[in-house]
């Protein structure tokens, strides 16, 4: 009779212990359900993913707030682009340096997650970007991946409506249909990624606006052509 008392205590607590790990654990999930949310000064909602309107600044905020970690952003290149002359531009502000391709085989079916090897949620299906890049790259099939790595986040980031405090900014254009997108690594016990909510990934959908000439070179620029144009004008006379 002991012994089945013993059994019986045993079992109850291995139930509890199983319980309490699985109510925490799905506590500290429902904290990270997509976490990151793309952001940019114009961005606009399209129905799908957010627009970036010609902006070349961009960065990520954090639902809830102060997530840290390593970042890695993944610049979605749509297999339209001939990847043999394609030059991707520098990025610079948070993080400086140049993205690397992940593979010369684009990414054409099942999980962006899976492409690159890792686990995360949300596991960005390809058909949660590819409806947004075929609006103005009809095309597209897929997409090849640049990896711009190992980017420390020791300050939280802000939640979402602010102004993000890892402001990057493109150092050149991308082909249209072009979606940037982010993952996180945090290490604990164990390290997990998380991701950009496939609502908040970033399309672009229109070149980067033409930065305006400072007024100085503008007005050299003015004079010298009245300049010549005077000049024109006396050897015509």
């Amino acid at each position: 009779m002991t012994w089945i008392l013993v059994l019986l205590t045993t079992g109850l607590r291995t139930m509890l212990l199983a319980a309490v790990a699985l109510m925490i654990t799905n506590v500290a999930n429902a904290d990270i359900i997509d976490p990151l949310h793309g952001a940019c000064t114009g961005c606009t909602s399209n129905g799908t993913n957010l627009s970036m309107n010609g902006t070349g600044t961009f960065g990520w905020n954090s639902s809830p707030p102060g997530l840290t970690g390593t970042m890695y952003i993944d610049f979605l290149i749509p297999n339209t682009t001939n990847i043999t002359t394609f030059v991707m531009p520098g990025i610079t502000g948070f993080a400086t340096g140049t993205p690397a391709l992940f593979s010369s085989t684009a990414w054409t079916s099942g999980d962006l997650t899976t492409y690159l090897g890792i686990t995360a949620s949300p596991p960005n299906p390809l058909s949660s970007f590819l409806s947004a890049t075929n609006t103005v790259d009809s095309a597209a099939t897929g997409y090849f991946d640049f990896r711009l790595t190992g980017i420390a986040i020791t300050t939280g980031l802000l939640g979402p409506g602010n102004t993000p405090n890892d402001l990057f900014t493109l150092g050149g254009d991308l082909p249209l249909g072009s979606i940037l997108t982010a993952f996180v690594q945090v290490c604990s016990e164990a390290c997990t990624y998380v991701s950009t909510a496939q609502s908040e990934s970033l399309l672009v959908n229109q070149p980067l606006s033409e930065v305006p000439l400072p007024e100085a070179l503008w007005l050299f620029g003015t004079g010298f052509v009245g300049l010549m144009t005077l000049r024109r004008r006396k050897k015509t006379a």
